[in-house]
C-alpha cells in the first residue's frame, strides 16, 4: 500500500511562482518584457511611496489596457474556433452523406451525429484553433490578475500617502 502525502493549500502567489516576467507586444509593435513583481512592488520609504503613488494610476491603466487587448484576442479566437468547427462539421457531413450514397461505403459507418462530432473534435485544424484559444485565455487570465494587483497597489499607495499626510499635519 502506497502512502500519499497530503496536499497542502496553495496561496495565490504560489500559482505565479514560476512566472518571472510577462512579454507583451505593444500597439506600436514594440516587444517588451516586464517583471510583474517589480510592477506591483510597494516601496518602504515615504519618498518612494510618493513617487510611486504619482505614477500608480498610469501603470494601472497600462495593465488594464493590456488585459482588455488580451480579452479582445480571446474573443477573436473564439469566433475563429467556432468558424473552423462549423466549416469542418459541414465538410464531414458532406463527406459522409456522399459516401452513404455510394454503394461501396469506404468507412462502413453510418454518419451519426456522434461520429461527425468526433471527427470535428479530432481534426488538426480545429485542435490548433483550440490550442491557440486556450493559450490566449491563459494570457488574459495572467494580465487580468496583474491589472487587479495594480488596482490594489493604487489603493494601498493612496492609503499610505494619506497616512503620511496625516502624520505630517499632526507633527
Amino acid at each position: 500500500m502506497a502512502v500519499k502525502k497530503k496536499a497542502t493549500a496553495k496561496h495565490g502567489e504560489d500559482y505565479l511562482s514560476d512566472l518571472q516576467s510577462i512579454k507583451l507586444t505593444l500597439d506600436n509593435g514594440k516587444k517588451v518584457e516586464l517583471d510583474w513583481k517589480e510592477e506591483v512592488w510597494i516601496p518602504d520609504d515615504p519618498v518612494g511611496v510618493l513617487r510611486e503613488a504619482k505614477r500608480a494610476t498610469s501603470r494601472y491603466a497600462f495593465w488594464a489596457y493590456q488585459a482588455e487587448r488580451a480579452l479582445q484576442r480571446v474573443r477573436k479566437l473564439e469566433m475563429d474556433e467556432a468558424a473552423m468547427s462549423g466549416e469542418k462539421d459541414y465538410a464531414y457531413r458532406l463527406m459522409f452523406n456522399n459516401q452513404e450514397k455510394l454503394s461501396d461505403n469506404a468507412f462502413g459507418l453510418q454518419p451519426t451525429e456522434t461520429l461527425i462530432k468526433g471527427h470535428v473534435a479530432n481534426d488538426t485544424d480545429v485542435k490548433t484553433a483550440r490550442v491557440k484559444l486556450n493559450g490566449a485565455r491563459r494570457d488574459y487570465g495572467v494580465l487580468r490578475a496583474v491589472a487587479e494587483a495594480m488596482r490594489q497597489r493604487c489603493f494601498i499607495l493612496n492609503q499610505l500617502v494619506a497616512h503620511q499626510a496625516k502624520e505630517h499635519l499632526e507633527a
